[in-house]
């Protein structure tokens, strides 16, 4: 029985042997085997590389030259290889048909395979992406990308996040440019939002920034913008029209452009306006403007000496020129002030303040100042 089986094993390799070697004569090739080592399929002869267990080789090929065609399957028949008649990591097969084409490998080591896409040209898929070892840079040259996410109902469709974050940004923009079209705007980042809601009291935002970190000595800033370089540069902008703009509430009155709720106006800037004594008030008389002042509010004093007469009275230089001259409104802030009846003058650079009266000699004379272009 022993040399029966054997006969019959012998009798099946030489059967495979020939089966081979006939298909090879006629598809006009070459079969080349290197005994428990290597084969190959040639159209010239040559040896199988070493390195491969199987090599398919083209080069003797005349002509067009062929490849290798893997298993054809449409995805319903892909999906229904389950379970596997035994475990096949590594199977390869092409979906012709269904959603997302393309090449499949198994990655399973049990008998229910896990299908993977392999990746090309236009079939990389979110899920198919691994983390990257190293700092990456995706050159998309002169081409655009769009993400749509038409069925995202109550998720985040786009989202970044990082708890590791020390330094720098966890997204930075950056727009280089350097032949801006005459009589078109650049954006570097632009959102708009819009829509008929269907649904009374919806309330739609194009920006929402919330900073809340807390720790010692630090600081929260939910916007920063800054705007330099150009003939005109603005840091913020709301065009007519463009909507009302309220500060500590979320509503204000209807005609009411800026609203300021529960808080106070302030104006600052690191240098003062500065005065210049005038000939009314006297030889060697000076003057002199508050630490916080500024060009548009701040208080102002007039040390008058001998010699004094009605008429000008002392100029207020602003630190930064208006664009035309602004409105300025004075008060008296001490009881000499009030003593005299005064008026002011403005340019697009100062004020002056005139008394109808002369002041008394070595006298001081403090006023309150607001000022505003419109």
């Amino acid at each position: 029985m022993k040399h029966l089986n054997a006969r019959i094993a012998t009798c099946r390799a030489i059967n495979s042997t020939l089966i081979i070697i006939a298909i090879s004569c006629i598809c006009g090739i070459g079969l080349n085997k290197v005994n428990a080592q290597n084969a190959g399929i040639s159209f010239n002869g040559s040896a199988p590389n070493a390195s491969a267990a199987f090599d398919i080789s083209v080069a003797g090929l005349a002509g067009q030259k062929k490849g290798l065609l893997v298993p054809r399957v449409t995805q319903v028949e892909r999906e229904a290889m389950n379970p596997l008649p035994q475990v096949a990591p590594g199977l390869l097969v092409y979906q012709s048909f269904g959603t997302a084409p393309g090449f499949y490998y198994n990655t399973s080591s049990t008998l229910v395979p896990d299908w993977k896409l392999l990746a090309s040209e236009n079939t990389v898929r979110w899920d198919g992406l691994q983390n990257p070892t190293t700092n990456n840079q995706i050159d998309h040259g002169a081409f655009a990308t769009t993400f749509t996410f038409n069925g995202v109902t109550d998720y985040n469709a786009f989202r970044l996040s990082s708890n590791s974050l020390t330094k720098s940004n966890l997204l930075s923009l950056g727009v280089t440019s350097t032949d801006g079209a005459s009589g078109f705007t650049t954006t570097g980042l632009s959102i708009s939002k819009s829509g008929a809601n269907e649904n009374a009291f919806h309330t739609s935002q194009g920006i929402s920034s919330i900073v809340y970190n807390t720790g010692l000595s630090s600081t929260n800033i939910a916007g920063y913008f800054n705007s330099y370089g150009g003939t005109n540069s603005y840091a913020l902008v709301v065009p007519q029209g463009g909507g009302r703009v309220t500060l500590g509430s979320e509503t204000s009155s209807t005609n009411s452009i800026l609203s300021i709720n529960n808080g106070h106006l302030q104006s600052k800037q690191t240098t003062r306006p500065t005065i210049v004594t005038s000939i009314g008030a006297g030889t060697l008389s000076d003057g002199t403007v508050d630490e916080f002042s500024s060009d548009v509010a701040g208080t102002f004093t007039i040390n008058t000496n001998v010699g004094t007469s009605n008429g000008e009275q002392a100029t207020i230089t602003f630190n930064k020129t208006f664009s035309k001259a602004p409105v300025v409104v004075v008060t008296a802030a001490s009881l000499n002030g009030a003593s005299r009846s005064f008026y002011v003058a403005s340019t697009q650079s100062s004020f002056k303040i005139y008394f109808t009266i002369a002041p008394l000699q070595q006298t001081s004379y403090t006023y309150n100042y607001v000022v505003i272009e419109n």
